[in-house]
């Protein structure tokens, strides 16, 4: 796959501003794969599981998505509240769904995975550069 795929410097961008700001970033990615799947995965986009407080993987998750439980998991683990986190995704039905939980939402439209044609008019949404912008507005993250 590293050869069919070319790192964007976006991400890197994104995770760099919020780290520096002091968010606490989750890589939510549906538990399907082992670490090691995870982090080569993580290599072909130029990140690293270290750019994470916590990566979901098969060995550390219960649920998948779409399952509210999913995110429920994740929540119990990091100590957060829903209301306090951001979920961003690209896949309406199964990163979306933690609006449910009171999570506050955003979907990437860049690579869309929308197969089965949901309506996206309920969702903020944008680009990678648009989260990207929106990081940079958001001021230090305050410790609790």
């Amino acid at each position: 796959m590293r050869a069919v795929t070319r790192p964007t410097e976006l991400p890197r961008k994104i995770i760099d501003t919020l780290k520096g700001k002091g968010y606490n970033l989750i890589l939510a990615t549906n538990p399907l794969f082992p670490a090691v799947g995870v982090e080569t995965r993580l290599a072909w986009i130029d990140l690293s599981p270290s750019d994470f407080s916590l990566v979901t993987t098969y060995e550390n998750s219960t649920f998948c998505k779409p399952f509210p439980g999913y995110y429920k998991e994740i929540l119990e683990k990091t100590g957060k509240r829903a209301a306090d986190c951001r979920m961003i995704g690209n896949n309406p039905v199964e990163d979306m769904v933690a609006a449910k939980l009171g999570m506050d939402v955003f979907l990437v439209t860049d690579c869309l995975e929308n197969d089965g044609n949901v309506p996206l008019d309920g969702f903020p949404q944008g680009s990678l550069a648009d989260v990207l912008s929106w990081a940079q507005t958001l001021p230090e993250c305050p410790t609790v």
